[in-house]
């Protein structure tokens, strides 16, 4: 039966298929006041457990069909693997939405690909395969790489193999004589995107914001909206979702996976007419949700707005987090924006779909880093096993270097030595790499990161300096790179937003440390590095520094021993050729003013860098600041620990004392400053009371430190 006939709340909806996409869609049917009952061969599905009615039958049982479609007033259904002749039952005695010629279609590779290729929509090359003979002349026409599918019933990566230059064809095709198969040619694509469409009873269509999906093992793992893509590449796709709308005469919900190639076309790739793991996002991130939008769209109502409230990302929870036990839930919960779905399935199954976590933020970056940290929180046990590698010999040093380049490339992060303290490096260029050092930090995002350039010559290709401040920050570079200075500067398009927090410009410099420098030049490319220690505390100047608090959540620390300076970079921003301190460090304001007017900011009103935090630097016990430690009044009972830098004589009344230098060097006492902070901060104290520096040179970077560890 078809026509345009309108169902109101109050009629029953029939949903064909029982599971996590029929259970969000009978959440949003109720919520409309419809009436959901639900046909499928399993008992107590996801969708089952929030239906009002549930009939448990084969979809090859007649009689049931017949009997299920005369008890609701319109049929849809929430996946494809539905025999046609179940849908033409039920089609004898109600409106099915979408036709099931639309499902026909679908559930089929071959034909989805003719449809599409009849109808002038751009797809990868394909041919038809039922034998190996077909395999061997479609692999000449195609080429290779090619990859194999099963013509029916497939889904996240089922029934498909790669074919490389290198691959024995006919070891692929063995056990396949008996089924019909298609040939697609490899697209070289830059991402995978998909766009849901809705279309009504009277041909409107309403069109969500393009998603990009990211795919691990075939199966979806995070999806970002809106995509980050071109506004010409978001339109020509959403087009191209619309056209094949229009193409199937479709009615209902329709999901379209695209690839976009590298020269910047779109391929499409599959169909899906019904809501899509894509589309979870939009209960949030959207005006309307893909679920309601479906209800609105089979029952012949308006379609709702489709504009984006917020940015938003996804990840699927699979059945492997359970399996080193129950998630961790309050913990993957406790990061702002986030919202768990679970599906109600019994049996955490390896790669089965148990549920996804989704979180909205004002920036994309943000989203992404906050449903990505909330799943990592789940496991209950560390992300990594840590691997520590010394570079004591020229074995080891080049071992750890070309370790370090190739997880780096890979999108991981690694604790790395510098002249000044260790850092927790990633590709500086990829958000997703990014995300993790603020995971594994426990790094609030609106703090910004530093950024290490190979060299000067990338200078130009990370900033976009001001052409009145140019000479200034090329005799600032070449006078003070290698080393620790770092300039903040307006930031260029390939710093993505994430390591800035959104702001206009970047914190940049180029690292003295020998081993540093030889893994940014293997990598090739600029590296995010802050730190790499837990967010507010002490930095570390050693490698038992760094596993002391990142165990298990770094896979790689490169051991170079203790650092040279043991004092983060200054940090300075070059303005129309004034310089403007943000952070005191290793270069003091006084070898800086030969460059320009120098202005000192240590209380800033908004965080423009890093260490900028009020609370930072800090360690677990007290800290107060004395100006003279002698007159320190220690109460009964209680534990105090002495910081000197001077050679003022210590009270015998301290715990414990420790001295940062023995001449009262202030550069040495720099050096030292952390690596004695923890010191003390691992003796049991219950205060520790720092002997007040000069505030001049480097003394008034120490004071910066020993302040804001102070919480002053």
């Amino acid at each position: 039966m078809t026509g345009g006939k309108r169902f109101a709340p109050g009629a029953t909806i029939g949903v064909m298929g029982g599971g996590q996409l029929g259970r969000m869609f009978a959440i949003a049917a109720r919520r409309m006041g419809y009436r959901v009952h639900i046909f499928s061969p399993a008992k107590d599905g996801p969708a089952a457990q929030l239906a009002d009615l549930s009939t448990v039958a084969d979809y090859h049982d007649e009689a049931a069909v017949t009997k299920f479609a005369r008890e609701i007033d319109v049929l849809t259904f929430e996946f494809e693997n539905i025999p046609a002749q179940t849908i033409a039952w039920a089609a004898r005695e109600r409106i099915v939405r979408p036709r099931g010629e639309v499902l026909h279609i679908a559930q089929n590779r071959l034909r989805e690909k003719e449809f599409l290729a009849g109808a002038g929509l751009p797809v990868a090359p394909f041919q038809r395969v039922a034998s190996f003979a077909d395999l061997t002349n479609a692999l000449e026409t195609i080429g290779r790489p090619a990859i194999l599918k099963g013509a029916a019933f497939g889904y996240d990566g089922k029934g498909q193999e790669r074919i490389d230059p290198a691959t024995d064809a006919a070891s692929i095709w063995t056990g396949r004589d008996d089924e019909e198969c298609v040939l697609e040619g490899v697209i070289d694509f830059e991402k995978e995107l998909s766009v849901i469409v809705a279309r009504g009873t009277d041909g409107a269509t309403a069109v969500f914001p393009v998603c990009e999906n990211i795919h691990r093992e075939h199966i979806l793992d995070v999806t970002i909206a809106p995509a980050r893509v071109a506004v010409a590449v978001a339109t020509a796709a959403r087009a191209l979702a619309v056209a094949v709308a229009e193409q199937l005469e479709l009615v209902g919900l329709l999901a379209v996976e695209m690839f976009l190639r590298r020269d910047g076309q779109l391929v499409i790739n599959e169909l899906a007419p019904r809501p899509h793991n894509s589309g979870h996002w939009t209960i949030e991130g959207c005006a309307t949700s893909q679920f309601e939008q479906h209800v609105r769209a089979v029952c012949g109502m308006p379609l709702g707005a489709t504009e984006m409230l917020q940015p938003s990302a996804m990840v699927n929870l699979l059945g492997d987090i359970w399996q080193e036990g129950e998630p961790r839930w309050a913990a993957a919960l406790r990061t702002p924006g986030v919202r768990l779905y679970l599906y109600g399935k019994r049996d955490p199954r390896r790669r089965r779909k148990m549920g996804h976590l989704t979180a909205t933020a004002e920036r994309i970056e943000e989203a992404i880093a906050r449903v990505r940290s909330a799943r990592e929180r789940l496991a209950p046990a560390p992300a990594y096993t840590t691997e520590v590698i010394s570079t004591r010999t020229l074995a080891e040093r080049s071992w750890a270097v070309e370790e370090a380049a190739n997880l780096l490339r890979r999108g991981e992060i690694v604790a790395l030595p510098t002249e000044t303290v260790y850092g927790l490096a990633a590709d500086a260029r990829n958000p997703e790499a990014v995300a993790k050092i603020f995971a594994a930090k426990e790094r609030p995002h609106f703090d910004p990161l530093i950024v290490h350039l190979p060299d000067v010559d990338w200078l130009d290709r990370c900033t976009e300096v001001a052409p009145n401040d140019r000479e200034t920050v090329r005799l600032l570079a070449e006078t003070f790179w290698p080393g620790p200075l770092t300039l903040v500067l307006p930031k260029a398009q390939t710093i993505p937003d994430l390591v800035t927090a959104g702001l206009t410009t970047v914190a940049v410099r180029v690292s003295a440390h020998p081993v540093f420098s030889e893994i940014i030049a293997r990598f090739e490319g600029p590296l995010a590095a802050p730190s790499a220690n837990r967010f507010g505390r002490i930095s570390p100047t050693s490698a038992h520094h760094v596993a002391g608090e990142l165990d298990g959540r770094v896979p790689l620390i490169i051991d170079s021993g203790a650092t040279l300076h043991g004092l983060e970079s200054t940090i300075v921003a070059v303005r129309n050729g004034r310089l403007e301190i943000l952070r005191r460090g290793m270069i003091t304001a006084e070898e800086l003013m030969k460059f320009g007017e120098v202005i000192v900011i240590d209380r800033p009103e908004t965080i423009e860098t890093a260490g900028q935090t009020q609370s930072h630097y800090a360690p677990r016990t007290p800290l107060v600041i004395a100006a003279d430690i002698s007159e320190t009044a220690i109460p009964d009972g209680q534990r105090y620990g002495a910081l000197v830098w001077s050679e003022v004589a210590i009270s015998s009344g301290f715990t414990e004392a420790r001295r940062l230098s023995a001449t009262g060097d202030l550069r040495e006492a720099a050096t030292n400053l952390f690596r004695e902070l923890r010191e003390l901060d691992a003796a049991g104290l219950d205060c520790i009371v720092a002997e007040a520096t000069p505030e001049t040179g480097l003394g008034a970077a120490i004071m910066d430190r020993l302040r804001r560890a102070a919480h002053l």
